[in-house]
């Protein structure tokens, strides 16, 4: 056994007279039909409009002579020039224009915040699943610092490992590692044991079948033998057990038991807090253990590993919108951690958000990094409206986590080529509820029982934008502001002005 340690901002000047989106759909990965497109309804406040859209120096396509601001055909489609790329992206007004893209994206840098960042970090008591505002507890597992964590790969006489346990973990070690380095700032990281050889479980897989509660995954798997599930703990107990002579189990928090991909009988992937018995002494831990859910294809084990260890690191999640592809915490199809949980779990730095209060709002222009990428910069706005409420604006992109195939994620998941936009969500802390389905946003009724919701732009049409993402054939591009358009709730305009690599938003009190 091997123990391992471990913009340029060209904006785009929109051309009346330009392709309408009658004729062509958005376009994905998998080249998708038609899609269907949501009616929309009068403003439901006033000063909901489109803005204009800043004109800037189009750089021209080497081989078509094409600018940034010229009508295209397809959303997604990409043309070289001699700047970097001119994207077909949707804007306002149900038009499509290319943008200008840099060939390697430059960190923006950051906005001058107009209020101190604890203005807009509302306190507030958890609720069951965990904190839905600052600080989370950090009595199961912390925040910050080294976490101890075992990754213990395990076969069974009815279903042996025949590929190398390295070969499913090292991605998932290196890709967790880089989550971590990323969205945590480098507050946290995870220390490593694993092993290089499958152990064998002293009973047959049937002994280890789990079932998740309240959760129809979808199994068995075809072949599967039927059992009676077993308790996660007593699972849990019986594996660190046929373990315990290869790992040391002092100050472990988390554990994740890796099972061959080619594992029938047990369908659900295992997680739940814990205590067991151990060589080392009696353990409290975070269990996490693969299935064949986890393989069946659209399953990324480690994004499904960070997710489920993020609730013992103190995080309610599942809001805003509850199984959308928007954030990890609601869609593993999606990778990134969102604004409101990274200041839930304490991993911001100075400038990466910018606060300001509605009653003192004054209107400013704000650049921001989408929290998609890899990079440093402003990463959302945050707007407090009252002691209990705030507004959160978060540039999207397709980008390194969300859409990336060397992640593992299917072709085409999350974000489809050429998808970018604003998203808005309204966090209230009166509300007490997380795993809330909302409503597309054609039918939302401008309420909601979660603590974190998204806002539609109800002044605009847009179309659905087909994507491969778990439990949907559609995004809801109706929560999405796009380039030229402008969305006002809770007395704030919210304004795309102009895009690229980056989003320029205007943020400003809106009209009496």
């Amino acid at each position: 056994m091997t123990n391992r340690v471990g913009a340029v901002l060209v904006a785009l000047a929109l051309i009346v007279g330009g392709c309408t989106p009658s004729s062509v759909s958005p376009s994905s990965d998998a080249g998708a039909s038609p899609s269907p497109t949501h009616s929309a309804s009068a403003p439901t406040e006033a000063g909901a409009s489109n803005v204009p859209v800043v004109s800037g120096a189009p750089s021209s396509s080497a081989t078509t002579g094409l600018a940034a601001g010229a009508p295209c055909p397809t959303v997604g489609e990409r043309l070289k020039n001699d700047v970097g790329w001119l994207e077909c992206r949707w804007v306002a007004q149900q038009q499509r224009h290319y943008v200008q893209l840099l060939g390697t994206p430059q960190p923006p840098g950051f906005t001058a915040t107009q209020a101190p960042l604890s203005t807009c970090r509302l306190q507030g008591a958890p609720i069951r699943d965990g904190a839905i505002a600052f600080p989370a507890s950090a009595e199961r597992i912390p925040q910050q610092g080294r976490v101890s964590v075992a990754l213990i790969p395990i076969d069974f006489s009815d279903a042996p490992g025949v590929e190398s346990p390295s070969a499913i973990i090292d991605p998932i070690i290196a890709n967790v590692n880089d989550w971590l380095r990323h969205f945590s700032n480098g507050k946290m990281e995870y220390l490593w044991q694993t092993s290089d050889s499958w152990i064998r479980a002293s009973k047959p897989s049937t002994e280890y079948v789990w079932d998740h509660p309240g959760n129809d995954t979808g199994g068995p798997a075809p072949g599967a033998v039927p059992v009676t599930p077993r308790e996660a703990i007593n699972i849990g107990q019986d594996l660190l057990t046929d373990a315990d002579a290869h790992f040391d189990y002092t100050g472990v928090k988390v554990v994740f038991f890796i099972y061959p991909t080619g594992i029938v009988n047990i369908w659900d992937a295992m997680t739940t807090w814990a205590w067991a018995n151990t060589n080392e002494g009696k353990i409290n831990y975070q269990i996490n253990a693969t299935g064949a859910w986890l393989y069946r294809g659209t399953g990324t084990p480690w994004a499904w590993f960070i997710h489920e260890n993020l609730h013992p690191h103190g995080l309610a999640g599942h809001a805003p919108n509850d199984g959308s592809p928007f954030g990890i915490m609601t869609n593993e199809s999606n990778f990134a951690l969102q604004a409101w949980d990274t200041l839930i779990l304490g991993w911001d730095v100075p400038g990466q958000f910018f606060c300001a209060s509605r009653n003192a709002l004054k209107s400013a222009d704000v650049v921001l990094s989408p929290i998609d990428r890899t990079e440093q910069g402003t990463k959302a706005i945050l707007v407090k409206l009252s002691d209990y409420e705030v507004l959160v604006v978060e540039s999207r992109r397709r980008s390194d986590w969300s859409g990336s195939p060397n992640r593992g994620q299917p072709v085409g998941a999350a974000f489809p080529k050429g998808f970018y936009g604003l998203l808005v969500y309204k966090v209230n802390l009166l509300n007490r509820s997380n795993r809330v389905w909302e409503p597309w946003a054609y039918k939302w009724t401008g309420d909601s029982k979660a603590f974190a919701y998204y806002i539609p732009n109800r002044s605009v049409t847009h179309e659905m934008v087909s994507g491969q993402v778990e439990g949907f054939s559609w995004i809801d591009s109706g929560y999405v502001t796009y380039l030229g358009e402008t969305l006002v709730t809770d007395g704030v305009a919210i304004s795309l002005i102009a895009s690229g690599d980056v989003d320029t938003v205007r943020v400003a009190p809106a009209s009496p």
